[in-house]
């Protein structure tokens, strides 16, 4: 299926019969936000640009996840964000749901849902941006989480809260096999 069509709804729904309740909640919701998926699998629902996203996925297995407390991921939503290198280890110590593609040029969260997704990839940029250290944004990661499950509306919750880049963040990193690598290599081989 194209990029910019949709899957017709009643075949969406079909997929979702045989999904089990929690991610089919999930996709109800993401549906109401934004329509109908650009593909629908019997193992997951595509939407590509949808609202802030570059692609939401929502997988009919999801991942159990014990921070900051008992859930299951089931939507992962990415964004165009190039993340230093360096920084990859604050990221994986901040949350394992937050996954970085360098080449792509990718920054996702992987959650049960869109707000814990805004509220995961808020708090990275602000690691990022040097606004918080690892601990200060795990700290307020569950204070915020305690509030959104409470029944409040944080703003971390509601939508990004930094402006995405309008360049691409792609990295192709560098070249390093040159012809005097590859002719070594041969010459090695024969």
């Amino acid at each position: 299926m194209a990029r910019d069509t949709t899957v017709p709804r009643d075949q969406v729904e079909d997929v979702l019969d045989d999904w089990p309740d929690d991610p089919t909640a999930v996709a109800h919701t993401v549906m109401e936000t934004y329509g109908a998926p650009n593909e629908a699998t019997e193992s997951r629902l595509i939407w590509f640009d949808n609202g802030p996203w570059k692609y939401s996925i929502l997988y009919r297995e999801g991942v159990s996840h014990e921070f900051p407390a008992q859930h299951t991921d089931y939507l992962e939503q990415a964004i165009d964000y190039a993340v230093d290198p360096d920084r990859y280890d604050d990221l994986g110590q901040f949350d394992g749901s937050v996954t970085v593609r360098r080449t792509r040029g990718e920054l996702s969260a992987e959650c049960h849902g869109e707000p814990a997704n805004f509220l995961a990839l808020n708090l990275a940029h602000d690691i990022l941006a040097g606004e918080k250290t690892v601990g200060e944004a795990r700290k307020a990661y569950t204070e915020i989480y305690a509030r959104k499950e409470a029944g409040g509306r944080p703003e971390y919750v509601q939508g990004l809260k930094f402006d995405l880049p309008e360049t691409d963040q792609r990295d192709p990193d560098e070249k390093t096999l040159t012809e005097e690598i590859k002719q070594e290599a041969e010459h090695q081989v024969h």
